[in-house]
């Protein structure tokens, strides 16, 4: 199927217009012939296997590409609804595909009957942002910024840019002050030190905060007389935490899962030429005790899983790690600890 094998009629419904070779599929008479549409035919056409309905549903997903934007494929900064659809129906495992037209369809129509409108402010275009951000700003790295940054402890401190903005990245407060003026509000500020005393302004524990008071060190705000001053209820407890599982004996292959990030685990890490050594892969940490008992050594491969699912790591040993148990890592690209559901979860040699 390619496009030139529809058209769309006066009410606006499409018609195949050409059946070509089809056939029916239950139909015991083989045929060897070979012939489809390069740049429509799946892969497994392309290598010469016969037709099925896996074939079909890559042609469909091809043809839907190609309506949404003009082109074969995703183009690398496209960003459309639809595009997630696209990407499932031509994978290249046909097994990995929507088992048929009808199930296709089902997908199409949940997203059309829900437009939704994402926008996304983000330093890097990952899968996540392309399949479902509508609109997407590019975000400052921290060498762009400068205002002020909040950290967990409370302590605000001041941020110098020691970069011009690339490209087309504008500051965090601009961007703002740009939609609200496009939809006819008109915020007066022209500065980010200007945007910095509205904020002081706004949020009372703030209140009367210069750049002279923040310094070099910064300021912890709970400890301002403005702190003091501002009225607000916070439940000091006691509270009471759910107990976690016991670590299982291990002689089984079961362990309690335990994850981490590490601090290299970002997308600038990533994407780096002269970093990317340093982004961390999976790797699953022992106690040695618990790897002799499985017969695992350091830097042994090993399969992590949990109810059908499975990650793939190296062991570590830890002397420090609690018996029973197996830490693995979260948010990096693949065989992220965030793939098993756990709480236990099983290791067994690759």
């Amino acid at each position: 199927m390619s496009r030139r094998a529809f058209f769309v009629d006066a009410h606006g419904v499409p018609k195949l217009i050409d059946f070509g070779i089809a056939r029916d599929l239950g139909d015991d008479e083989r045929d060897d012939t070979i012939a489809f549409t390069p740049g429509f035919a799946s892969p497994e056409q392309v290598r010469g296997a016969p037709a099925n309905t896996a074939s079909d549903v890559y042609q469909l997903g091809q043809l839907l590409g190609v309506l949404i934007h003009g082109v074969h494929g995703i183009p690398p900064l496209a960003a459309h609804p639809l595009d997630a659809i696209v990407s499932k129906s031509r994978a290249g495992d046909p097994a990995a595909r929507y088992p048929g037209a009808a199930a296709l369809a089902v997908d199409i129509g949940r997203v059309l009957d829900f437009r939704p409108t994402v926008v996304a402010h983000a330093d890097f275009l990952t899968e996540g942002i392309r399949e479902f951000a509508t609109v997407v700003f590019p975000a400052e790295s921290y060498a762009e910024k400068e205002g002020t940054v909040t950290h967990p402890d409370g302590r605000l401190q001041r941020l110098r840019r020691s970069i011009a903005h690339q490209g087309e990245t504008q500051a965090e407060w601009a961007l703002l002050v740009e939609l609200a003026r496009r939809i006819g509000l008109d915020l007066d500020v022209p500065t980010g030190p200007v945007a910095t005393g509205l904020v002081a302004a706004a949020v009372p524990f703030y209140a009367g905060i210069t750049p002279d008071e923040i310094g070099g060190r910064g300021v912890r705000w709970q400890e301002r007389d403005a702190a003091s001053a501002f009225a607000f209820e916070v439940d000091l407890g006691p509270f009471e935490l759910e107990s976690p599982p016991p670590s299982p004996a291990g002689s089984d292959g079961r362990f309690l899962l335990g994850t981490f990030r590490s601090v290299w685990a970002a997308s600038e890490v990533e994407v780096s030429p002269a970093l990317r050594f340093l982004h961390p892969r999976q790797r699953a940490e022992l106690a040695p005790a618990d790897a002799q008992r499985l017969g695992l050594l350091e830097g042994d491969r090993v399969v992590i899983g949990s109810n059908g699912t499975s990650v793939r790591a190296t062991v570590a040993l830890r002397a420090a790690m609690p018996p029973g148990s197996v830490f693995l890592q979260d948010a990096i690209p693949e065989d992220s600890a965030s793939a098993l559901e756990g709480p236990l979860v099983e290791v067994r040699k690759a």
